[in-house]
């Protein structure tokens, strides 16, 4: 996710999140300092354990903190997205 208030320098972030109806799990694990505007993202899953990892180039990747979620069953639903509190017009992610 990229944040930026007006006048305020701009805050990117990625984040793993989990929901179990409709309510989002803790942790929510994520990077902070992210500068690049591109990043290339992951997503493992072994049985109920989820692992997400990201990196700046596709070639040297740092993974997230696991989360678990025995909730989600054989066929979880996965999605990327992209927040912006001012944002008025789609956004391709």
């Amino acid at each position: 996710m990229a944040r930026q208030a007006l006048g305020i320098e701009l805050s990117r972030r990625i984040e793993l999140r989990s929901e179990i109806a409709s309510v989002i799990q803790n942790p929510q694990p994520g990077p902070t300092g992210l500068t690049s505007a591109v990043w290339y993202l992951r997503l493992a899953k072994v049985g109920d354990v989820y692992t997400a990892s990201y990196s700046a180039d596709g070639q040297t990747w740092t993974a997230l903190e696991s989360l678990t979620n025995a909730a989600i069953g054989a066929t979880p639903k996965v999605g990327l997205f992209s927040l912006s509190g001012a944002q008025t017009a789609s956004k391709t992610v």
